[in-house]
């Protein structure tokens, strides 16, 4: 956790404010080369299938034999953790008054590279059980938009989609789960007939819900994504393309008035309807590190952007799923079916897609 994201370097408690090599190893003097991580590799926060996701893809594009021996067992700053002596800040029992003993993790070094290597090779690095497919979408968003003068619109979006995909009696079967919220508060300030300020807001609050199960197709074929900076490892890419059941849905909208203006405006009748969405489809993108390896694993948490979808995109703007033609082609179900894609002003909404797979791998011809 202290080195990813447990604790702000530029905190009053680390001096400078500036996180650099330099800066952490002024003090650090045992932890050559120290770097922070980019916050997309930060733990803090994170769920255990989230952190499983990030590790099944750091390990898959790295590739899981240097993931464990480069990393895991043998990087510097890893070992020097284990120590428990803050990387060289202080020596334990040095000092006036003397600094406090060496607090190293309850799991020796040792220890936490064999459960990692049984990860890997008797868990090949899946946070899924065998012949599954799971993607989490969610939409949390609270904003307040300054719509004109003496207009303000508060729009809130909470919203949850969950698939999993089965291999069952060799068939995939997919169940979905869909709910969310959204309420959009339009206040206008004016004045009465009589001179005196007045408001007049409307309420607008949409309910949604839906739930599924049926057959899905699911195709693993190969692909070309680092053919041009990793040509050693083009040839083990691979793509997985996943065809879900129709979805119904059911949404109740209902509009509420306050007007303290007098005007002459109703509120709308609440009304229910059910769509029958069109099958959705969504491509995972991943990288295996063993062509003989009997399962494609691994995991992605991203976000996702609606200006950012069918653009290749860098691994500082995204650490998974970046490709136009693969993992970034499909915009995530909630974005223009049930939820919104942008916020009042035009601006996208950000939302969360949580993928982690590990099924059987069959080489196309």
């Amino acid at each position: 956790m202290n080195c990813h994201g447990g604790i702000n370097p530029g905190a009053t408690s680390h001096p400078g404010g500036v996180i650099t090599t330099e800066a952490c190893t002024s003090c650090h003097g045992d932890a050559n080369d120290w770097s922070i991580p980019s916050s997309d590799h930060f733990f803090v926060g994170k769920s255990d299938r989230q952190l499983c996701a990030l590790f099944a893809n750091f390990a898959s594009n790295m590739g899981y034999g240097p993931f464990i021996t480069s990393h895991i067992e043998g990087d510097e700053l890893i070992k020097l953790a284990f120590d428990g002596v803050m990387g060289g800040a202080r020596t334990p029992g040095a000092g006036t008054p003397p600094d406090p003993p060496a607090d190293p993790p309850p799991k020796n070094h040792t220890e936490f590279t064999r459960l990692a290597k049984d990860w890997v090779n008797q868990g090949h690095g899946a946070c899924d059980i065998d012949g599954t497919i799971t993607q989490v979408e969610r939409v949390d968003v609270d904003s307040v938009f300054q719509m004109a003068p003496g207009t303000t619109e508060r729009f809130r979006e909470h919203a949850t989609r969950s698939v999993t995909v089965s291999l069952t009696n060799g068939a995939y079967v997919a169940h979905i789960e869909t709910t969310g919220t959204s309420v959009i508060v339009l206040t206008t300030n004016l004045t009465n007939a009589a001179g005196a300020p007045c408001s007049i807001t409307i309420t607008d609050s949409s309910v949604f819900s839906g739930s599924n199960s049926g057959p899905a197709r699911v195709t693993v074929r190969d692909t070309v994504l680092f053919a041009d900076t990793h040509p050693e490892r083009g040839e083990t890419d691979y793509r997985i393309d996943v065809r879900l059941p129709p979805e119904p849905t059911r949404r109740t909208d209902t509009n509420h008035l306050a007007d303290n203006c007098g005007s002459t405006m109703q509120a709308v009748p609440p009304e229910t309807k059910t769509t029958n969405w069109r099958s959705h489809q969504f491509t995972i993108e991943g990288h295996l590190d063993d062509r003989r390896q009997p399962r494609v694993v691994g995991g992605c948490d991203k976000v996702v952007k609606s200006a950012e979808i069918g653009r290749l995109l860098r691994l500082s703007e995204s650490p998974c799923f970046r490709f136009p033609d693969v993992g970034n082609h499909h915009e995530p179900w909630l974005m223009h079916h049930e939820g919104s894609g942008a916020w009042p002003d035009g601006t996208d909404i950000p939302h969360q897609v949580l993928t982690t797979w590990n099924i059987t791998y069959r080489r196309s011809p």
